[in-house]
């Protein structure tokens, strides 16, 4: 009754019954489970439901209950995703399983397989089915492992996704926020590089166009050059839709410099020249006077109704003999190569008296080595500010003005000078961008200190204190009209900062100290090393859950140099460890030679070599057994590893599936060949041909074990058919003279399977003889070989019957003690009722005739009436004379004691001396009693008859008793 409740506990009308059931069953069994399947899908109250989803293991059952129907539909279901997060968290769903599960409810599951699976090509499989940028940020998010968040957070492209899924991981996966930082600085950087490139296309367009505006001079012609060959190098793509328009501006200024050099050519009438010189060279002088007017002339336009006429005056050349030699020497040197060119045209100029006293020789070496220092060290120009760029631009302006700084020298064909030219054409061109990353700049740093704040308002002192030094590091590099708009945020935020750090503080110094003081206490601790670093890595855990802080950063060095002392014991252990992982990547690394050494031998053979098949089969299996004993458990797998046994292992895979599959082949036809000998006339010759065909079978090589099996069950199966029938064949005819022969080995063998058994049916034996008997005489050949099988046969039929009754007399034995001990139980219930429970006398009944063994009628009879005796006492509430009952008993243990030779404890010496003298007086001795087997036989019986005595004595007699009796 009790085992059928608790079987019948699911069926309960009560929820909270079967509720109970679901926590204390052992969901493990398949039987468990089928009844957690039922009371999942049928129970009528949802908290079962739900508990019984909460063990179920079957992943085809809780896919069906992912898209249950009804009122509970949703609970139901999310019950069912719940059980299936947990299965994947522990690792027990099978790859295949979980590419199912993808398959059919990809959209729902693939974020907590991602998140929280610890296979990691379970976790590769589920982000490959997530498209959804939003769902890879919560696998950033949720994910416990970090492999699954730095493989989600890379396939993220949008800026709000990075930078969402940045926030989340920047105190919890350094790595993954530095790759996610990087991911932006790069959309920002070529979101910039776009800016850029657009600005180029609008800012030489504009250039273009502003030649078309005011006067034009003799260096409109080089910009309108330069302009073209910018435009040009621009990407087609960005200048598409300017195209119309530069071909516009471009043909209007090709024209305006068509028409100056046509105006440039005509000839000056003469009577106008005298006149016009004066005037002209005092403009001439007042121009050259105002270089940096002339150099602002793309921002100032002059109207050109206010210029009446452009009049150029020709300075004179200089002709001083001592030029020519230093500029042939100066005029091929780059400015790469000035500095040495200077300092050999120096030592030229020293050796000549001559060139040393020209003035015009020194100012050309003093214009070259202005030149040579402006460019020591070399300039980047990419790197350059708005104002250093302003500032490099007027020193390279003032170094190009020749006919101002010597005037009458003519350098234009020096390679140094044209260089210079280029330069200046390439800061000016810079400018535009240096300004508008300026701009970005200072805008990007705005945004920063809004973020600053945010994080400085979220109490975060760690991330907030990060971004304060890149950010005083940064307006550190920037230049003072750049810093106009950011100093006083900077001031602001390092005061806001200041502040919080007060006050996380003041709340966390304590707890950091406690934890220094709990890893200095590690330090005298005797722990084993793996529990002492398991200690060691909880207390890190803990200091690095605080976060960082003001107080973390001034006690970091305390707990830092006790933790490292703590540790100092594991060192060895896990060195020892590291060293068993070694001989194991060592042993793994033999593996992979031995193959590949194989794998050579077997290229270097000749071609017509056949290999030793079953050797490499061997090797193969083998190397993968021993791979896998090597394994490393608390590590991932090398990967380079991994794969160089693979690429080991693939060539002798391939050739053996090859040599499979052919081998295969032939002995499918011989299954073929057979098949057609049984299903045909099966004669002698019959015979002979399958006995070829299987000795051709075991000469085909290798085979894979499952595929061979099964021919070869195919192939024997049409074999047997064939030598089954020669054999009937063959036996008939021997049959004919000899059936008293054959009937003699059917008795042998029967009476042999009889001998097999426990028991044996004695009369089927004596008749099996007697038939045996009655056969006639034997052949000479048969008659000694059948004579001693049949007494084998008879002598083992023999020994089963003795085992048997051996057997009997055993277990008669032991169901008598068993009964005896189900009367002592009750016998003790009468004496402590308290004691004994309430299904005692049910309990008792029960077992009374649960076994199937049997004791003699008598014993029986005397177990009966104890057992009734004891049953009686605890109805009426009566108790026994246990006094009576001891002095019985121990007379009898003295005459079992003396019957069996025992020697009888000091308690009661005396009685046994009495007990001999009265056997004197009666004129009979312990030798002269009847055979101590029979006494000891009627003294059980009486010793079973007698009541029971008090508990506290029980043991000591029950003791005597069973020393006596096993005697």
């Amino acid at each position: 009754m009790k085992n059928f409740l608790k079987s019948a506990t699911h069926q309960h009308k009560d929820p909270q019954v079967r509720l109970g059931f679901i926590n204390d069953v052992n969901a493990e069994t398949p039987e468990a489970q089928k009844t957690l399947t039922e009371l999942a899908k049928n129970d009528v109250d949802l908290a079962v439901r739900v508990a019984a989803i909460g063990k179920l293991n079957d992943l085809d059952t809780l896919r069906e209950l992912l898209d249950a129907n009804g009122d509970d539909a949703g609970a139901i279901s999310s019950a069912a995703e719940s059980r299936l997060i947990e299965r994947f968290s522990s690792g027990t769903v099978t790859d295949d399983a979980v590419r199912g599960l993808l398959a059919s409810h990809g959209a729902r599951l693939a974020l907590p397989i991602a998140a929280h699976s610890t296979v990691s090509e379970q976790r590769e499989m589920a982000l490959q089915a997530i498209d959804d940028e939003a769902t890879l940020v919560t696998v950033v998010q949720q994910s416990r492992l970090h492999d699954a968040r730095l493989a989600a957070a890379m396939r993220l492209s949008q800026h709000d996704s990075m930078r969402a899924a940045l926030t989340a991981v920047r105190s919890r996966d350094k790595l993954v926020a530095k790759q996610l930082q990087q991911k932006l600085d790069t959309a920002a950087a070529e979101e910039a590089a776009l800016i850029a490139r657009r600005h180029a296309v609008t800012t030489t367009l504009k250039q273009v166009e502003s030649l078309n505006e005011g006067v034009w001079t003799p260096q409109d012609g080089g910009r309108l050059q330069a302009a073209r060959e910018r435009w040009a190098s621009l990407d087609a793509g960005e200048r598409s839709s300017y195209e119309s328009a530069f071909a516009t501006a471009m043909t209007a200024a090709e024209q305006r410099l068509a028409d100056y050099t046509k105006a440039q050519e005509a000839p000056v009438a003469a009577d106008e020249a005298p006149a016009a010189a004066p005037a002209a060279t005092d403009e001439t002088a007042h121009a050259s006077g105002d270089t940096d007017k002339a150099a602002d002339k793309d921002d100032v336009a002059v109207p050109a109704e206010e210029v009446v006429a452009e009049v150029v005056v020709e300075i004179p050349k200089v002709e001083d003999p001592a030029l020519p030699p230093v500029q042939s020497v100066l005029a091929p040197a780059t400015i790469a190569e000035l500095p040495a060119v200077l300092e050999s045209a120096q030592t030229m100029v020293a050796a000549d008296e001559k060139l040393s006293a020209s003035t015009h020789v020194k100012s050309v070496l003093a214009h070259g080595q202005s030149v040579a220092v402006l460019f020591d060290p070399p300039y980047e120009v990419n790197k350059a500010r708005p104002g250093a760029l302003q500032s490099r631009i007027k020193r390279v302006s003032a170094l190009l003005d020749i006919t101002k700084l010597l005037p009458g020298i003519d350098l234009s064909d020096h390679a140094y000078v044209s260089e210079l030219q280029a330069h200046l054409d390439v800061l000016n061109d810079r400018m535009a961008k240096a300004r508008q990353e300026s701009s970005d700049r200072i805008k990007a740093t705005h945004r920063q200190f809004a973020a600053l704040s945010g994080i400085i308002k979220e109490g975060k002192w760690g991330p907030a204190n990060s971004m304060m030094r890149r950010l005083q590091k940064k307006l550190g590099v920037m230049e003072a009209e750049e810093r106009v708009s950011l100093d006083d945020k900077l001031a602001r935020a390092e005061q806001q900062l200041a502040e919080m750090a007060d006050w996380q503080d003041f709340a966390a110094r304590p707890k950091l100290e406690a934890l220094c003081e709990s890893m200095e206490a590690l330090i005298t601790k005797e722990l084993s090393p793996e529990a002492l670093a398991k200690e060691v890595r909880e207390l890190q855990s803990a200091w690095k859950g605080m976060g960082v802080s003001r107080a973390s950063n001034d006690l970091w060095t305390r707990f830092k140099t006790a933790g490292d002392s703590a540790y100092e014991p594991c060192k060895e252990w896990f060195d020892s460890r590291q060293q068993e992982r070694q001989e194991k990547l060592d042993a793994k690394a033999l593996l992979c030679e031995g193959l590949e050494a194989t794998q050579a031998e077997l290229a270097a053979a000749e071609p017509d070599a056949e290999p030793d098949w079953k050797a490499i089969v061997r090797q193969v299996n083998n190397a993968k057994r021993d791979w896998s004993r090597n394994r490393v458990p608390d590590r991932k797998p090398d990967k380079a590893l991994e794969a160089r046994f693979s690429a080991a292992l693939k060539p002798f895979e391939k050739s053996l599936a090859e040599q499979y599959d052919q081998n295969v082949k032939e002995k499918q036809e011989l299954v073929e060949k057979v098949a057609a000998l049984a299903e045909g006339e099966i004669t002698q010759h019959t015979a002979n041909q399958a006995k070829s065909l299987l000795s051709a079978w075991k000469l085909i090589g290798i085979m894979r074990r499952k595929e061979d099996q099964a021919l070869w069950e195919v192939f024997n199966g049409h074999l047997g058919t064939i030598f089954k029938h020669q054999h009937q064949v063959e036996r008939e005819k021997q049959r004919a003279g000899l059936e008293h022969v054959f009937r003699a080995k059917d008795i042998i063998k029967r009476l042999k399977q009889l001998a097999k058994g426990d028991s044996l049916d004695e009369a089927e034996v004596q008749g099996l003889t007697l038939e045996f008997q009655a056969l006639a005489e034997f052949p000479e050949r048969d008659k000694k070989f059948l004579l001693r099988d049949f007494r084998q046969a008879l002598d083992a039929c023999s020994r089963v019957q003795d085992n048997a009754s051996r057997r009997r007399a055993q277990a008669e034995v032991e169901e008598r003690l068993r009964l005896l001990a189900l009367c002592e139980q009750l016998e003790r219930a009468v004496e402590q009722p308290d004691a004994a429970g309430d299904t005692l006398v049910d309990d008792v009944t029960h077992a009374w005739d649960s076994s199937d063994a049997r004791v003699s009628p008598e014993i029986a009879a005397l177990l009966d009436k104890r057992r009734d005796a004891a049953l009686a006492h605890l109805n009426n509430k009566t108790t026994p004379d246990y006094s009576t009952n001891e002095t019985l008993r121990r007379n009898l243990l003295i005459k079992m004691e003396v019957a069996a030779g025992v020697e009888t404890p000091a308690e009661d010496k005396a009685r046994r001396m009495q007990y001999q003298l009265q056997n004197l007086q009666q004129g009979m001795q312990s030798s002269g009693l009847d055979d101590s087997r029979q006494v000891l036989e009627q003294l059980e019986r009486e010793w079973l008859s007698t009541g029971p005595v008090a508990n506290a004595i029980h043991d000591a007699l029950q003791s005597r008793f069973l020393k006596a009796y096993r005697r």
